[in-house]
């Protein structure tokens, strides 16, 4: 009865798969390098919070050299998230042609 709506795994790789052994240009490593980017943006975000709040506190001066430390993990950050998500869109939809030939037919992208 549910036979019919049971997919064969096999004969289709996943996303994630696919990105990584059959996605082909530039794309995958622009993936891959904005999530080591946003790991390391956060990061930074991350050290930049504990040194302001629990060490810096008497320096009351409008610009510190610390600040700089947080700017360079917040524009990283935007930054390799904008690329994650430009890239991560494209590889969808050629993943899409890849797991739908027939709808790519249909529909031109």
């Amino acid at each position: 009865m549910f036979g019919m709506y049971v997919q064969d795994t096999d004969t289709h790789k996943g996303y994630v798969r696919w990105v990584s052994e059959d996605a082909k240009g530039w794309k995958p490593r622009v993936f891959d390098a904005s999530i080591t980017g946003i790991m390391v943006g956060g990061f930074f975000g991350l050290v930049y919070f504990i040194l302001v709040v629990f060490g810096l506190r008497e320096m009351t001066s409008a610009f510190r050299p610390i600040d700089l430390l947080g700017l360079a993990g917040a524009v990283m950050t935007l930054v390799s998230v904008l690329a994650y998500s430009i890239t991560d869109f494209r590889l969808h939809r050629e993943y899409w042609k890849y797991r739908f030939p027939n709808l790519s037919k249909i529909w031109k992208w």
